[in-house]
């Protein structure tokens, strides 16, 4: 009798921690991917009161271990965006071992290459380029953070509204949408927000229980938001709600604990979509304990979501994420600086330029610069409504940063988008139209031109060079940039003078004049001698000055002899093949892919870094198919060419 009640525990001891497999459909490579699993339990808190992970295994052996989250009911889900074709293999681990529904759950998927032409889906998740100055796509190509900003669109929008809010700003060549899964407002009455589907923010308006009912409908927007090739830059936890916080308005604030559970849930909800994250929002953060939390808050961010997408931090105005996170903080990627809301703009530069100047590099953006038709120092008491902001001062602050070091991209802010102001509610800051009429604003249009200019002129390879200014007559600042290859200073409106320094080499020089509204080149009586550039602006309208630099000298020579080990392969291919070479030095190249009848399928750019360099190209429809690499610059030769064979 004892012998077999012995048997018996063992075998219970066995079944109880031996895993289950779990049933799941074929994902698509680069696309949010989700697994269901039911827990056999009910816990007064989902969120709180288990810890639940699923780690991924990938065909190459590499893991991604993310948080599972409650989506209601004994539901629990983890979310991935896997990069790799073939056969993925997932287990869970709980905190709660007897659990025996989510404990221990294993499966396999297998992950196919998507047939969407969509940037995002074939190019994979943005990461930092290699010199640590810009962001690039999964493939290293770069990619332009072309962000508008609305914080409110969680809960004030409707549908409807939003798709065409979203096809209005992809058709702008917009990249990204800075969003709060709540609210950024410090004027909120009661506890949390309810949106337009009647579904509130906390579950039985209780703070310490989310709502899974809430997130569906920002899983909508975030999706859409993908499919529409713009990333969601989510700012999870608005710093003023958080207890540390200390602020003027008399709102319901979140504990540290709970701090932490939103973290945990947004993280592991909405790290298999393509996103970035937005760490705090608009204070200080200096006090240790301030530091500190937000520290844990960003580290519980990135380990929800298993390390899978870029984090930088959002501060007062005139400040930077740097201000209190140097640039060796391991779970900020990228800095980012609010260059606030007035006239002058003058923060758009002089951030841009001490970020820039940070080591180690990190890359940075002016993640709030000023908006459209807000109120210039609208914080200020008794400040004027009729003095607002207007696109010539949207434009000479998105210039200046970029061209100040800022190089990951521009942001752009409406006032009537940004707290998605409607009938339903107008809003705050002043705001005078809708957020269908606001979306209109010139500026956004204006900044579409600005995006395109800086895409053809390569602007992940200029640098800061304000030394180049010989003289100057400017009511603003005029920055100035460079690279290789040209030399590009905006001049805002009022300038009457501009005086630059040139090399004193054997450079030529081709100068003229971009209109910041259409991008249409104008003729202007630039001055050039043997080493300075003069011009006298005609009228008070701004515009970006052009100065190409021709070398006599091929600069490019070298990287002929770089590419010598250059290799494709596989080849012939199922749609995947792989470019392949060393280099000595940093150079910029064009791939251009054409089909057996010269029509262009492909037409990247592709920065060459010091030592091995590798770049993977997809093209999805069977056939031959000629690839061409050419040098960038105004010395363009091809260094190498062949034939592909897609066969499937």
């Amino acid at each position: 009798m004892k012998r077999t009640i012995i048997f018996v525990c063992i075998l219970i001891a066995v079944f109880s921690f031996t895993s289950f497999k779990v049933f799941s459909n074929d994902a698509v490579k680069n696309k949010m991917y989700q697994i269901n699993f039911t827990s056999s339990k009910t816990y007064s808190n989902p969120v709180a009161d288990i810890d639940l992970f699923c780690e991924f295994t990938s065909p190459s052996g590499i893991s991604i271990k993310v948080r599972c989250f409650w989506n209601g009911g004994q539901v629990y889900c983890a979310r991935i965006c896997p990069n790799e074709t073939g056969t993925w293999k997932f287990t869970t681990t709980c905190s709660d071992i007897d659990n025996n529904g989510i404990y221990s759950a294993t499966g396999t998927f297998n992950c196919d290459n998507s047939n969407d032409t969509n940037k995002l889906y074939q190019k994979g998740k943005i990461k930092v380029s290699d010199d640590k100055r810009y962001l690039t796509y999964g493939n290293g190509e770069p990619f332009f953070y072309f962000g508008d900003t609305a914080w409110e669109i969680t809960w004030r929008s409707t549908f409807s509204e939003v798709k065409e809010f979203i096809q209005d700003r992809k058709k702008k060549g917009f990249t990204c949408l800075q969003l709060v899964p709540m609210s950024h407002l410090m004027n909120l009455k009661g506890i949390g927000v309810i949106n337009q589907n009647k579904d509130s923010f906390f579950l039985n308006l209780n703070q310490k229980l989310l709502n899974p009912k809430y997130f569906n409908y920002l899983d909508s927007i975030v999706a859409y938001l993908n499919d529409n090739e713009m990333i969601a830059v989510l700012a999870p936890l608005w710093a003023g709600f958080n207890e540390l916080q200390p602020t003027p308005w008399k709102i319901e604030k979140f504990t540290v604990d709970e701090s932490l559970n939103l973290s945990k849930y947004i993280g592991a909800r909405y790290g298999g979509y393509h996103v970035a994250w937005i760490v705090a929002g608009d204070l200080t953060y200096e006090k240790p304990e301030q530091n500190n939390f937000w520290n844990n808050f960003a580290l519980t961010l990135r380990e929800a979501d298993g390390w899978q997408n870029l984090a930088t931090m959002h501060s007062m105005g005139s400040t930077g994420g740097w201000f209190y996170f140097n640039n060796e903080t391991k779970w900020m990627d990228f800095n980012m600086y609010q260059s606030s809301h007035t006239f002058d703009g003058q923060y758009a530069w002089i951030l841009g330029q001490d970020a820039f100047k940070l080591q180690p590099s990190k890359p940075v953006v002016d993640g709030e610069g000023c908006y459209e038709d807000i109120p210039t120092d609208f914080w200020v008491e008794g400040h004027s409504l009729t003095s607002r902001i207007t696109a010539p001062y949207i434009r000479k602050a998105r210039y200046s940063s970029i061209l100040s070091g800022a190089t990951v991209g521009i942001t752009y802010g409406a006032n009537g988008v940004f707290q998605w102001s409607t009938s339903r509610n107008m809003g705050e800051y002043d705001a005078r139209f809708t957020v269908d009429s606001a979306w209109k604003f010139a500026g956004s249009g204006q900044l579409t031109v600005l995006k395109k200019i800086m895409e053809d002129l390569r602007w992940y390879t200029l640098k800061p060079s304000q030394e180049l200014i010989i003289s100057s007559e400017s009511k603003f600042h005029i920055p100035v940039a460079r690279n290789d290859s040209l030399i590009l200073a905006y001049l805002p409106i009022s300038t009457t003078s501009i005086n630059l320094k040139l090399d004193n080499n054997s450079n030529t020089y081709n100068a003229y004049l971009l209109n910041t509204m259409t991008g249409k080149k104008i003729n202007g009586n630039i001055s050039i001698s043997h080493d300075t550039l003069t011009y006298f602006p005609p009228d008070t309208n701004d515009v970006l000055l052009v100065a190409e630099i021709h070398n006599t000298i091929n600069v490019n020579d070298s990287i002929k002899d770089d590419l010598d080990n250059f290799e494709v392969y596989p080849n012939p291919s199922e749609g995947i093949f792989n470019l392949a070479w060393f280099s000595d030095s940093i150079n910029n190249l064009e791939l251009q892919i054409t089909d057996i009848c010269g029509r262009v399928v492909q037409n990247n750019d592709i920065v060459s870094h010091p030592g091995k360099n590798k770049n993977q190209i997809i093209i999805n429809l069977p056939g031959i198919y000629f690839y061409t690499i050419k040098s960038r610059g105004f010395n363009t030769f091809i260094l190498k060419n062949g034939i592909i064979f897609i066969s499937k």
